[in-house]
Order: C-alpha cells, then sequence, then structure tokens
C-alpha cells in the first residue's frame, strides 16, 4: 500500500517484495498521488464467511517520496510582455501522475544560461478535480530560456541530463525548458 493505493507487487518471496511502479495497470497508477506518501505492506487474512468484513495485518508503516515526472512539451498557452522586456504567461505542464485537486503544487523556474540567472517560483492555479494537467499563472520573468521543475506536496520533478558524451551539453541539465522571448 502507497499513500491510499492498494498495489499488487509483481513478486513476492519469503525475504523480498519487488513493485515496479512502471508495471502497474492504468488504474493502479491512476491511484497513486505524488509526494510523501505511508509505505506498508499488508497481507489479507482470509474470510470465513462472506458476510467477514475485509481484514488484513499490516507491517509498519515507513515513509516513501513519490516524484512525478514531467511528461511531453511545458505548453505556453498564452504569453504577454510589458513595457519593460519581461514576459507572463499561462504555462501548462503535465505529469506522469494523476494531481489532487487539494495537493500543493509549485513550479520552479532557473534559468539556463546567463552570467546572473535567475529563477523563479510559481504556484499552481486551482483545480476542479484530479488531473495530470496543471496550469500554472506565470508573471514578470527576464527573457531566456529556463529549465523546469515541477514539485508536488514536496516532490520534486527530475531535469533530464545529457549523457552523450559527443555533446556540447553532455553532464549538463538540458530539460524540460520553457524560453520566454
Amino acid at each position: 500500500k502507497i499513500g491510499d493505493a492498494i498495489l499488487t507487487p509483481q513478486k513476492v518471496s519469503a525475504s523480498e517484495i519487488c513493485l515496479n511502479l512502471s508495471l502497474l495497470s492504468t488504474e493502479e497508477v491512476d491511484s497513486l498521488r505524488a509526494g510523501i506518501q505511508s509505505l506498508q505492506v499488508l497481507h489479507s487474512i482470509p474470510k470465513h464467511s462472506p458476510l467477514e468484513p475485509d481484514r488484513a495485518m499490516g507491517s509498519n508503516v515507513m515513509p516513501f517520496v513519490l516524484c512525478p515526472t514531467v511528461v511531453g512539451e511545458v505548453e505556453i498557452i498564452d504569453i504577454w510582455s510589458n513595457e519593460d522586456d519581461l514576459y507572463s504567461a499561462e504555462v501548462r505542464v503535465q505529469v506522469d501522475l494523476t494531481v489532487g485537486k487539494s495537493q500543493r503544487v509549485l513550479m520552479f523556474l532557473n534559468q539556463v544560461s546567463s552570467n546572473n540567472p535567475t529563477a523563479y517560483i510559481f504556484m499552481a492555479k486551482s483545480r476542479r478535480g484530479n488531473t495530470d494537467k496543471v496550469t500554472f499563472p506565470i508573471l514578470n520573468v527576464e527573457p531566456g530560456e529556463y529549465l523546469v521543475r515541477v514539485q508536488i506536496d514536496g516532490a520534486e520533478s527530475p531535469l533530464v541530463v545529457d549523457m552523450n558524451a559527443q555533446s556540447e551539453t553532455c553532464d549538463r541539465y538540458v530539460a524540460p525548458t520553457l524560453v520566454f522571448g
């Protein structure tokens, strides 16, 4: 069990339980939430009659951090600039996990190439329901290219590192990005 999600491990032995999150069913993935969750092993207790409630014995609870991943391109829905050449926009990000309507979601923007790089933090717009797409109002950002991270209830999405030894950006963060200007 991770948070409120009841999951079925792919392998169980006397000394090991293997749960590969990438092999979960769509229904199981949809029940997961990003953030700091409880992790607990539950053992079902067989029923003696159909009228008996479901019962289980559980292990001690352990903390588990489930980080979201940004999926696809970061989308600029609307963009405008002011007389100071600062940009504002509405930006949409899709993540690989369902975001609950009451979860706290932040976007971190870190300027990629600059002598004096800037960084920004923006809070997501409120959501009417659970979704995998989150919209952020972006205000007064300097022109440039920015690395994008999303944080959901304290769990932060990873950045992509260029692993191509022949690339001029080898061993540097390269995605996801957003460009203003």
